[in-house]
């Protein structure tokens, strides 16, 4: 008896094995909440399996209250856009708060922006922020040491 394998391809989806890229909430932010740099973000992740800390469902939650508490936009938009968000296919990685903790005390970020820099140092994965802070610490942390890139910097 032999025993086949059928392999189904939806049409028109690419299976191509896509290469990573950490994407922060400030840039996930401008796209879903319809920002003024979020069509070019929204332009430069195309192509990549995305992967951010596990912290980023609540940032964008935050930035959706916080729009709504300044008036910048209704709670049903903001609703609209964090449930818009909720259907990116994004992998989701934890960070321990210790690790943030350290390397947040040594680049002079938040615990939360250091969870985005821990992940790029270890999954040697480039960082599309807008952060400028951020993008900062982070070209310094990845630019040093025995990991540097030779083809230019990690930022987007």
């Amino acid at each position: 008896m032999t025993t086949e394998v059928y392999v189904v391809r939806e049409p028109g989806m690419d299976y191509a094995a896509l290469p990573l890229l950490l994407v922060d909430s400030s840039l996930l932010a401008a796209i879903f909440f319809a920002e003024p740099e979020g069509t070019v973000a929204a332009d430069r992740i195309t192509g990549y399996r995305l992967i951010a800390p596990s912290i980023i469902d609540y940032e964008i939650a935050n930035v959706g209250v916080n729009k709504v508490r300044r008036g910048a936009l209704s709670a049903e938009s903001a609703a609209r856009a964090i449930d818009a968000f909720a259907g990116l296919r994004l992998e989701r990685h934890s960070v321990l708060p210790q690790v943030a903790f350290a390397l947040a005390v040594r680049h002079g970020l938040t615990a939360y922006d250091a969870a985005y820099l821990h992940l790029a140092m270890t999954l040697r994965a480039p960082l599309a922020t807008l952060d400028r802070q951020l993008a900062a610490a982070a070209q310094a942390a990845l630019s040093a040491g025995p990991q540097r890139r030779k083809r230019g910097s990690n930022m987007l």
